[in-house]
């Protein structure tokens, strides 16, 4: 018994033995029950795309695979199947079909990390670690206690200088910004007559609030 659901049926015919004939066929038809169909609704939010997508009519017992495709710069938020969540996966596979089913995919911008830390002397704001989206901008104040100074900032390892400010522009990966400080300088100048000698001579750069 052969089951066809398409009006159609192909037969293949391969010889068993050499110079085989067919006679004749007879084909004797049986009217069965269609079997059950159930549909396969598939919706995507913004920024992404799920296949195949909009409706699926199924065949009781067979499955259907979904992939779930985040745009640029973004990545899959969740996935609800019948409205309960998966997890944020990039595919879903319903297996052996036995009723409707719904499946939906979110998408959410990636984010990085910008962590920021400061030497002794001085404070940077914001301080510690903040998550900012693709493409984004923080700005940062750098402020040096009394009677001391900026040193340097540090952006992922590079001099930015000495700078009060910075901004951080089209942040795409995660990012680390420092800031040390020295105390203030100040620079005696000692000078010696004749038949006599001072130490130190010359210039000497003394910080703020120490002796010489």
């Amino acid at each position: 018994a052969v089951t066809v659901f398409d009006g159609e049926m192909e037969l293949e015919f391969v010889s068993q033995v050499e110079n085989a004939k067919i006679c004749g066929i007879e084909i004797l038809s049986k009217t069965f029950a269609a079997p059950a169909q159930y549909t396969l609704t598939a919706t995507a939010g913004v920024n992404g795309s799920i296949s195949p997508a909009g409706a699926t009519s199924v065949i009781a017992g067979n499955s259907v695979s979904y992939t779930i495709t985040p745009a640029d710069h973004h990545h899959v938020d969740n996935v609800y199947v019948d409205g309960a969540p998966v997890g944020a996966v990039g595919s879903y596979r319903f297996d052996n079909v036995d009723a409707d089913h719904t499946i939906r995919a979110e998408f959410a911008i990636d984010t990085y990390t910008v962590t920021a830390s400061a030497g002794a002397g001085g404070s940077i704001s914001p301080q510690n670690a903040t998550v900012i989206a693709y493409g984004g901008s923080l700005a940062f104040q750098i402020t040096p206690d009394a009677h001391h100074e900026v040193a340097d900032v540090v952006v992922n390892g590079q001099s930015v200088g000495a700078v009060r400010s910075y901004t951080l522009s089209n942040i795409n990966r995660d990012t680390s910004i420092s800031a040390c400080f020295a105390a203030d300088t100040h620079t005696p100048t000692t000078t010696a007559g004749a038949n006599g000698s001072v130490s130190p001579e010359g210039e000497t750069q003394v910080p703020r609030g120490q002796s010489m």
